[in-house]
């Protein structure tokens, strides 16, 4: 493992007993080789190992023993910080550059904050480390970034409705007498929403480059990957599903990050956020397990007739578990995990009988396969089959009554965190001890 030694000041040491106290403080801590603090210039000089422990833990252990390290504050407007894959990573890349104590990106104020050591001599090169990942800063922010992201995000999710449409059209599900060329029309659309979305695109590269995976990463490798696996169908082998798969696993990709960048900047806080995106995700399962049975069964344009018919107690089922998901995944941001076992517990039987739900919605259908299924001798699945379609209204029944237990058991629980946070955030914080 590789070591760093820095030196930074120290400020409110009145005796010699100071200096021993920082010093067990700073070599308690993990990672730290040793520590030496002179009371006479006033400065600390610690050897450490960097992967273990960071500057900002050994400022940490300063402070709490009632001292001061003098720290600046740094801001830097970075223009492309939309379009960074994470600012985690951002974050994470500079906080390893010497002196700097802590790194913030703020991505709606297109701003990188930086607290580092007063020593000048002591702080690395951050800008260095920024165009790394192929950032620089300015001297202003520019006044169009954010409205130039809103605009390219709008044109992104233009082009994937005008994919998923091309898509249905390519595989028969829908008539479009407009796209003669349904195939050529997606794939130029999947190619153009790269173009629009490039920036995002090559920081990503960039943060590979520096070994960096973060989420967004990762997912601009998956859209790169979908997208080759496309167009090379289209030059081998033009089957229908898979040629469509990869152009649209590439544009739906694309155009859920930058939506989800898009609410980012507009301001949208996290714990309201998720738990959106959670129930709206679950509520797309809910339909789509309901139609991939029928689609098993029947057909793509069978479960999509079949859905319209079953739309009100499928959207019940599917709309009350995307609710009870939506609350549980708020409630875990306000607690710990440990702290939810009736919650989680409803959530489970929530899950499972709504996914019986769906299942009675199609019990007409797995009827017809009952004498089929009797002539292969499963004489236990051909009851199951008739018990489904005999009880299938107590079945959705069932599910949707869960899911208003679930909703109003978790919604109970956030009430009451809710209140335990706010008593808690009232409470004065007693200050550390000082040695003097």
């Amino acid at each position: 493992m590789s070591t760093h030694q820095i030196t930074f000041a120290i400020q409110g040491m009145f005796c010699a007993k100071c200096v021993v106290t920082l010093e067990q403080a700073l070599t308690r801590l993990d990672g730290v080789i040793a520590a030496h603090v002179n009371y006479a210039t006033e400065r600390a000089t610690v050897m450490f190992t960097p992967s273990r422990v960071s500057l900002a833990t050994l400022v940490s252990a300063v402070q709490h023993e009632g001292f001061q390290v003098p720290i600046e504050r740094i801001i830097l407007n970075v223009d492309h910080l939309l379009y960074t894959s994470s600012p985690n990573t951002v974050e994470r890349v500079l906080s390893r550059i010497a002196g700097v104590v802590q790194a913030k990106a703020e991505i709606p104020n297109q701003q990188i904050i930086l607290d580092v050591l007063s020593s000048p001599e002591q702080v690395g090169d951050y800008e260095g480390a920024l165009a790394k990942l192929g950032l620089s800063a300015t001297q202003q922010p520019a006044s169009h970034t954010a409205r130039n992201f809103f605009v390219r995000t709008l044109l992104i999710f233009v082009l994937a409705l005008l994919s998923l449409f091309s898509a249905g059209a390519h595989v028969g599900l829908i008539q479009a007498s407009l796209l003669h060329a349904p195939l050529l029309v997606i794939a130029v659309s999947v190619l153009v929403a790269y173009v629009i979305g490039w920036p995002f695109f090559h920081l990503a590269y960039d943060a590979a480059l520096q070994g960096e995976f973060d989420p967004g990463v990762l997912l601009a490798l998956a859209v790169f990957v979908s997208l080759s696996g496309g167009l090379a169908l289209v030059v081998i082998s033009p089957t229908k599903s898979l040629t469509d798969s990869g152009f649209l696993v590439a544009i739906l990709l694309s155009t859920g990050w930058f939506a989800m960048r898009s609410i980012t900047i507009s301001g949208v806080k996290r714990n309201i956020l998720l738990p959106i995106l959670a129930g709206s995700l679950a509520i797309l399962a809910m339909l789509g397990f309901y139609l991939g049975i029928l689609t098993v069964l029947q057909s793509p344009s069978h479960a999509l007739e079949q859905l319209s018919i079953d739309i009100v107690w499928v959207g019940l089922v599917a709309l009350g578990f995307g609710a009870q998901i939506g609350l549980y995944t708020h409630l875990r941001l306000l607690v710990h995990a440990a702290k939810l076992a009736g919650a989680t517990a409803v959530t489970g039987a929530g899950t499972g009988t709504s996914t019986l739900g769906m299942v009675a919605c199609c019990a007409h259908h797995l009827s017809d396969l009952a004498p089929l299924v009797a002539l292969t001798g499963a004489s236990s699945l051909y009851g199951a089959i008739s018990f489904f379609n005999e009880w299938k209204y107590a079945f959705i029944a069932l599910g949707l009554a869960m899911n208003v237990v679930g909703i109003v058991v978790t919604t109970r629980t956030i009430r009451k965190h809710k209140a335990h946070l706010s008593i808690m955030a009232r409470q004065p914080l007693e200050p550390a001890p000082a040695c003097h």
